[in-house]
C-alpha cells in the first residue's frame, strides 16, 4: 500500500468519540481527528457533504515527543483510507495556536511526496501567513472542477 513506501508499519489505532487515537513506542499519544468541513464552502456546492477538515495532534502538551517516522505512516494510512471514497475532499488546516503554522505545512507537504500521494490526489495549498490549509481529493473525483471552482470562495474567506 502508498503508506508502506518507507517499509515502515503504521500504529495500531482505536477509534473512539469520532478520532482515531495511537500510542508510539515510546509512549506518546496521538489523536487523528476528521470534522465537518462543509463550512468552508456555500451550501451550493454539490461535495460540501463529502468535505472533511482533518487534523492531529498529541493528546497531552507536556508528552515527551521524538522523532518516529511511524507517526507519519500512521497519518499517511488515515489519510489514503480517508480519500479511498473518490467524492471525499480532505482539508488540512495547520494550526496557528503556536505560530509553527508554516512548519506544519511544510511537514504536510513533505509527507504528500514522500507517500507519493501525487499519485493518486490532487493538493491544492490556500492561505496566508496567518491560516495555512491545503485541500486533496482524488484526481478521478466526481467533483473536480467544482471543487476547483469553489477555491476562490475559500481564499478570499481566509484574507
Amino acid at each position: 500500500m502508498i503508506f508502506n513506501s518507507l517499509g515502515l508499519a503504521p500504529y495500531e489505532s482505536q477509534y473512539k468519540q469520532n478520532s482515531f487515537f495511537f500510542t508510539t513506542d515510546t509512549g506518546a499519544i496521538y489523536e487523528i481527528y476528521f470534522t465537518d468541513g462543509s463550512s468552508y464552502f456555500d451550501d451550493s456546492v454539490g461535495f460540501a457533504p463529502y468535505s472533511a477538515m482533518m487534523g492531529f495532534r498529541p493528546t497531552q502538551e507536556d508528552q515527551e515527543r521524538k522523532f518516529d517516522p511511524r507517526v507519519a505512516v500512521t497519518v499517511a494510512r488515515h489519510i489514503f483510507e480517508f480519500l479511498e471514497d473518490e467524492r471525499n475532499t480532505l482539508i488540512f488546516v495547520c494550526d496557528p495556536h503556536d505560530e509553527r503554522q508554516t512548519q506544519r505545512g511544510r511537514l504536510f507537504n513533505l509527507w504528500f511526496l514522500r507517500f507519493g500521494f501525487s499519485e493518486f490526489f490532487k493538493k491544492i495549498d490556500l492561505g496566508n501567513n496567518d491560516v495555512v490549509l491545503s485541500f486533496m481529493f482524488r484526481h478521478s473525483s466526481p467533483f473536480n472542477e467544482e471543487i476547483e471552482g469553489a477555491l476562490p470562495d475559500v481564499r478570499r474567506k481566509c484574507d
